[in-house]
């Protein structure tokens, strides 16, 4: 059972294994990634993060972070400029009755955090008001309606996951509480753009070897070609007398 995580002296993310799902979300809030179900690498998307508060709420001086692990480089967001790319915007909305103007949240992008391995992250501060619950959150990564390009993917091809989590405190301290709802969104190749051949330093005489052909997109990850696999593509191999030539067919060499 997962109690904490995060390294001594620095922030401590508190997973509160002890309690069951629904009760985490009431207590805490819940949240939910919309956007692509996958993207390319390197590509470019929005995704808005919803959040739902729980009952806890955050005071003046609560905060909220989206934190993703140190490997993924996502591109920096900013807030400064609604026409460039990785334009960080946030939306509240409150209960009808609630004044919309009573709360203000203050966004920061932190390229190197102190959640350990989740360095990056996104952080909302509560600086009028409070979230109280009932009120949603959005927070729109790489926002396009100004005219940015939207937000640049990680350059390689894996699962990429975001966590969350609240600080309830208000004073500045760094125990936090992750809402409990797993995100992740998939980053997946692009088209092939080079091939890479790989062979054995040495071989020995008269003895077959491989060679081993991988295909890649523009940042190196592994891909796939749609239709028949390098039409009319063989083995390139020296002959005994320095000649070279092409076996058909991809198997083994014959001895040399």
């Amino acid at each position: 059972m997962l109690i904490s995580s995060g390294k001594p002296g620095g922030a401590q993310v508190l997973h509160r294994s002890d309690l069951c799902e629904d009760e985490r979300r009431q207590l805490f809030g819940s949240v939910d990634l919309l956007g692509p179900a996958e993207i390319t690498a390197g590509g470019r998307a929005t995704l808005k993060f919803s959040i739902d508060a729980g009952s806890t709420g955050l005071p003046v001086g609560g905060r909220l972070r989206i934190a993703w692990r140190w490997p993924f480089d996502w591109s920096p967001l900013q807030i400064a400029d609604a026409a460039a790319d990785g334009y960080l915007s946030v939306r509240v909305q409150r209960p009808p009755g609630r004044d919309p103007g009573g709360l203000s949240l203050r966004p920061d992008f932190h390229a190197r955090g102190d959640f350990d391995p989740w360095n990056h992250h996104i952080e909302l501060t509560v600086v009028q008001g409070s979230v109280r619950e009932g009120d949603r959150i959005e927070i729109n990564c790489g926002d396009r309606s100004g005219g940015g390009g939207g937000w640049r993917a990680p350059t390689f091809a894996c699962k990429a996951e975001f966590l969350v989590a609240v600080n309830a405190d208000g004073g500045g301290g760094e125990v936090w509480t992750r809402l409990v709802d797993p995100l992740a969104i998939s980053v997946v190749p692009g088209p092939p753009e080079r091939m890479v051949l790989m062979s054995p330093t040495d071989v020995m005489l008269s003895q077959p070897f491989h060679l081993h052909l991988r295909v890649e997109d523009g940042w190196g990850n592994p891909t796939k070609i749609s239709g028949e696999i390098l039409p009319g593509l063989g083995w390139m191999h020296a002959g005994g007398g320095g000649s070279s030539g092409l076996v058909e067919g991809g198997a083994d060499l014959p001895p040399i």
